[in-house]
């Protein structure tokens, strides 16, 4: 029922969140953190969401780019050192964790100015992962029955449960409390010399650092309680929604031949155009100049084809898979109707008000009305217009296919990270086309597959296994 979309997901609030979501929360010191995903009451949501909004904008991602470029060069890196140098060449990569490292990586780039080390140990070496996904197993279980995890993650006597996420709430508090430290002794030196405080700090900028300037400007909204849980949301939803989407994208590119030789004669040709540009601008005897990874600038509005497969990518495998819950508003409280809620396939079935309802981005995303009859197959051209196709018939089937679309949620309840979550998936998409040859382990004939075959566990997220590939340079 994709037509329930803009009801239940849209800008009004009348349709709030269900308690399902009270499990994804932390706890510190005994106190529940809710975050931005976690609140449901529509008043808190916007008053915690409105000081840091301005920095998830699409604008804002041009400052953060030059430290995600660092970290997608480290990720190409460590691929040609483990999967392609000397005795390791041809060795089989299994690529989803390897994305999985990268994406933790970018996400910690973005929020603390450094990685987290995952990249450089090749593994969860602090074991922050495997309990992440403990935790996102737990909540889209006892989510199912809300008050359970008052019993168990949030028991304040004797706690039951997935492994605390103490570590990763203790590891935020460190990161803020280092940076006041640091800035406070910078401050001390700008003062001695006669500069004004912090205008000696040279870092990567951060969203840490967007934090503390939204304490200093909403103080009576963000403490460091507050900031811990932006970090926490950050890291939590980013890491994993990015790397599933990442490998979904390039599983089904690889999987299609014809999909895969188009991207790659796209993005090479960007690449090569690139080079050229920067080298016409060089001066006397300069070394060749390069310019990757492709710049944001272009991965986003100048390689179309790219931007199909991302989208075809994320639509047929959307990193949630279960419904995003809502509760049917009463008639009288409700701003977009005045009338009993009723499904459009059941009309005289009137649905009380409190009942929970939601749509399932999976499903949605499967819809033949929207997607066509085609919508279990991988088909990018379907975010392109067709060569038959007018213009006013192609912006009407993608303004369809738009309001479907539940990649990101929809409403005032969408991610607030979707500007980042594709800024980084168009530079690790672009660089390992531009880089690499990859071929399907899952594809080959004869023995060697091991652990090679996509499988799909459903945790609420859509997590993938079995993503193994084998790499060469180009």
């Amino acid at each position: 029922m994709p037509e329930l979309v803009k009801t239940i997901y849209t800008t009004k609030e009348d349709w709030k969140k269900t308690s399902f979501y009270h499990a994804s929360s932390s706890t510190r010191d005994g106190k529940i953190l809710y975050n931005l995903f976690s609140e449901t009451d529509v008043e808190k949501h916007a008053r915690d969401r409105r000081p840091i909004a301005k920095y998830f904008s699409l604008n804002a991602m041009s400052a953060l780019e030059p430290a995600m470029d660092k970290v997608v060069n480290h990720f190409c890196q460590r691929l040609e050192e483990e999967f392609m140098n000397g005795a390791n060449a041809g060795k089989p990569c299994d690529f989803g964790k390897w994305l999985e490292y990268c994406a933790w990586d970018l996400v910690g780039q973005a929020t603390y100015g450094q990685e987290l080390g995952y990249l450089t140990h090749g593994s969860d070496h602090d074991g922050i992962i495997s309990i992440n996904r403990k935790t996102v197993t737990y909540f889209g279980i006892v989510g199912q029955i809300p008050i359970l995890d008052y019993f168990f993650a949030k028991n304040p006597i004797y706690r039951m449960g997935p492994p605390a996420f103490d570590g990763a709430v203790q590891k935020s508090a460190q990161y803020l409390f280092s940076r006041y430290e640091e800035n406070a002794k910078a401050d001390e030196k700008a003062t001695e010399k006669g500069h004004s405080p912090s205008s000696t700090i040279k870092r990567d900028p951060d969203f840490l650092d967007k934090y503390i300037e939204a304490k200093h400007q909403h103080p009576d909204v963000v403490d460091d309680a507050q900031i811990m849980s932006y970090q926490l949301i950050n890291v939590v939803a980013g890491a994993d929604t990015t790397s599933i989407g990442l490998s979904a994208i390039l599983y089904y590119a690889l999987k299609t031949p014809r999909v895969w030789s188009r991207l790659e004669t796209e993005i090479l040709a960007a690449a090569a155009a690139a080079n050229e540009n920067e080298n016409e601008k060089r001066e006397g005897d300069a070394p060749p100049a390069s310019t990757f990874p492709l710049p944001f600038k272009t991965t986003h509005t100048h390689l179309p084809y790219l931007s199909a497969v991302i989208r075809e990518g994320l639509r047929m495998h959307p990193a949630v898979g279960m419904p995003l819950e809502r509760y049917v508003p009463s008639p009288s409280s409700s701003t977009s109707t005045s009338t009993p809620f009723s499904l459009p396939s059941s009309p005289h079935q009137i649905l009380p008000p409190g009942t929970t309802l939601g749509l399932s981005p999976y499903t949605i995303s499967r819809n033949t009305g929207i997607f066509g009859c085609d919508a279990e197959t991988f088909r990018p051209e379907r975010w392109l217009r067709g060569d038959e196709e007018t213009k006013l018939g192609f912006e009407d089937r993608l303004k369809r296919m738009n309001a479907a679309d539940l990649t990101f949620g929809a409403g005032s309840r969408i991610c607030i990270g979707r500007f980042v979550a594709m800024l980084e998936i168009e530079k690790v998409v672009g660089e390992v086309v531009r880089r690499f040859r990859v071929r399907l382990v899952e594809d080959e004939e004869g023995e060697g597959k091991g652990e090679a075959g996509w499988k799909v566990v459903n945790r609420f997220f859509m997590y993938v296994e079995g993503f193994w590939v084998r790499l060469e340079r180009r």
